[in-house]
């Protein structure tokens, strides 16, 4: 009987004579190497003898993940070719600059793109080389003098992934087409992986290489080897991981400074976290930080416990004919900016359709995409949590990069909610997520309008229906001019338009609520709700006073939200008081920070406004989901 792998005709039986150090059991074949027949025999005819000498070559690679390789460690050895939760090797998609030789100006979208360390044929430093996973040829020390090897990788890795093998002190790139040579096979080979491009559609390619060690004797192939590796998953991060570097813009003029300063001093009062003043980056003139570019990463065993990893920034896949000067198509200009940090273990990612209908531009830009925190639901598990986007059948983000956000595989399939009634129509105008102290370890934070009225009615009922809302505020009046944004609570709740939205927007926050109870398994108890109130222009939905759930969240209890300028009694804001309240049992401090004139008057807020990298998790490495 045969069986067909790699192109090649396995003989099932065991042939004596193979033997490999380490092997696991006595008088078995090691994992992955099996006897190859020399003849399409029939199934009554035998096995060939079998060399005089034994087999002992062997791909190997780190397979049970520790960061390094062991020839003598059976855990190495076993099950080569299959890759689950508990053993398979790792690879990157080499797409950083640890040289910092792309340029950042003076490119095409297209120029910038396309450079990276993977771009070339070349390891570019000892730090690149740190990129590339290790696969080791072992010694064929007693070699018979007529034998021979070749490597192969099966035909949907092909394009994805380089080999390069060692030469002395340096590394030269394999060319699979020739055999290993004698004394190459006699004192073994040092080979490293490098990824070229991540996956981009499992239809096309899932991420994983299959290698074959095809081992010749007597003009015959009388063995192969087998080996199995996974690339790994970009992946987005969570707002429970702790932040390390918070960014805005400084596009936008004073306002953007006395952002950035208003961030670093919040920081400040959280000296535990160590945090540095926050970045501004140039973004040819786009305030919205988190919607142009959104960090992420990608990460392999490293030594010692310890993770390797890149930053793989996604460059948002806006295009359209908005984004040019000229009235033609192009991408967001600002999404630039994340190529000034490409660097040493920091490379960017982007997908898009140019045919992606530019009346729902919006829903690609990255405050329409946030990552749910870990969690369980039945047999449903995300270990690494969840990519949740706002969409909708006459709304929704760019088909091609969601399918590359599935290809990852451990954050998919993408969960969406109708956000299509709002304006801006992005997911981060009505809920985050905060860490807390639970058997889920997060909840959510969501926006609730019926709060708000309840709060001014009961103002109204005290007597204090003259308190000014919006104080000192201004907007602009669809025409260019500004015009007053101030009024007392009893003219939000005379607002018989505004009183209209606010139920409307309730109905919707209520659908959503709905779809996260049902796929994530949340209770009511798991919501945090906190007020603002929310209006309509032209039949869609903004937030009317700052939407304070549009925030930055500081890992372990600490917030950053947007002031809402609402009534204040005896100069405690109500709006804000009930925020406090509702995180205070959960250990969470509220920093208030001034954005209306900055993002709020521009349908935005500070989660709009800024963006954070985060820790990339050493406990908690995608290889442990088996995905």
């Amino acid at each position: 009987m045969r069986h067909r792998h790699l192109g090649l005709f396995v003989i099932v039986s065991a042939t004596a004579g193979l033997a490999a150090c380490g092997s696991t059991s006595e008088g078995a074949t090691p994992a992955g190497l099996a006897p190859v027949g020399t003849s399409d025999a029939g199934a009554g005819d035998s096995a060939p003898a079998g060399p005089a000498k034994p087999l002992t070559s062997l791909l190997i690679a780190d397979v049970n993940r520790n960061g390094a390789i062991d020839e003598n460690d059976a855990t190495e050895l076993a099950d080569r070719e299959t890759w689950d939760e508990r053993h398979g090797a790792v690879f990157l998609a080499n797409l950083d600059d640890d040289m910092r030789a792309c340029k950042t100006s003076g490119q095409t979208d297209v120029q910038l793109g396309a450079c990276n360390d993977a771009a070339d044929e070349v390891i570019n430093g000892a730090d690149d080389l740190e990129d590339l996973a290790e696969i080791r040829l072992t010694a064929w020390t007693d070699m018979p003098d007529d034998a021979s090897a070749t490597l192969s990788v099966d035909e949907k890795a092909s394009p994805n992934v380089r080999l390069f093998k060692k030469v002395g002190d340096a590394y030269q790139v394999l060319d699979l087409s020739r055999p290993f040579t004698a004394n190459e096979l006699k004192v073994g080979l040092e080979l490293r992986l490098e990824g070229k491009d991540i996956a981009r559609d499992s239809a096309v390619w899932d991420g994983t290489a299959d290698f074959a060690l095809t081992l010749s004797h007597g003009g015959a192939q009388v063995a192969v080897d087998k080996l199995r590796m996974r690339m790994a998953p970009v992946v987005s991060p969570n707002h429970l991981d702790q932040p390390t570097q918070v960014f805005a813009s400084k596009d936008g003029g004073q306002l953007s400074s006395a952002f950035v300063a208003g961030i670093s001093a919040i920081q400040r009062l959280v000296p535990s976290k160590g945090l540095p003043a926050a970045v501004a980056l140039p973004s040819n003139g786009d305030i919205w930080t988190q919607d142009y570019w959104d960090p992420a990463y990608t990460s392999m065993p490293g030594k010692d416990g310890s993770v390797h990893a890149l930053r793989l920034n996604f460059r948002a896949a806006n295009y359209g004919r908005m984004w040019s000067s000229n009235g033609s198509n192009a991408l967001r200009p600002g999404g630039r900016a994340a190529y000034g940090l490409r660097g040493k273990d920091v490379g960017v990612v982007v997908a898009f359709d140019p045919k992606h209908d530019d009346k729902m531009d919006s829903e690609n830009s990255f405050g329409n995409m946030e990552t749910l925190p870990p969690y369980t639901n039945g047999a449903a598990k995300f270990p690494l949590g969840r990519i949740l986007r706002g969409g909708f059948s006459t709304n929704y983000p760019d088909r091609v990069f969601d399918k590359m956000l599935e290809a990852q595989k451990v954050q998919g399939p993408v969960l969406y909610v109708n956000t299509s009634w709002l304006i801006v129509g992005h997911i981060d105008e009505v809920l985050s997520f905060v860490k807390v102290d639970s058997p889920r370890g997060w909840a959510v934070l969501l926006a609730d309008p019926a709060m708000a009225r309840a709060a001014y009615q009961k103002l109204q009922d005290n007597g204090q229906g003259g308190l000014a809302v919006h104080a000192g505020k201004f907007i602009d009046d669809g025409r260019g001019d500004e015009i007053s944004a101030a009024t007392t609570v009893s003219r939000v709740l005379g607002d018989t338009d505004l009183m209209a939205a606010n139920q409307a927007a309730q109905g919707y926050i209520d659908a959503i609520v709905a779809v996260l109870k049902t796929e994530v398994g949340l209770t009511d108890s798991e919501f945090i709700r906190v007020p603002f109130f929310i209006e309509q222009q032209d039949g869609q939905s903004v937030a009317y006073d700052p939407g304070t759930v549009n925030g930055i969240s500081l890992g372990d209890g600490h917030f950053i939200s947007p002031d809402p300028h609402g009534a204040a009694p005896g100069g405690a804001d109500v709006l804000k008081t009930a925020f406090e309240q509702a995180l205070a049992p959960f250990g969470i401090t509220t920093h208030w920070i001034e954005n209306w004139d900055l993002l709020h008057r521009n349908y935005g807020e500070v989660h709009c406004g800024s963006n954070v990298y985060r820790e990339v998790p050493t406990n908690n490495g995608f290889w442990k989901s088996g995905k």
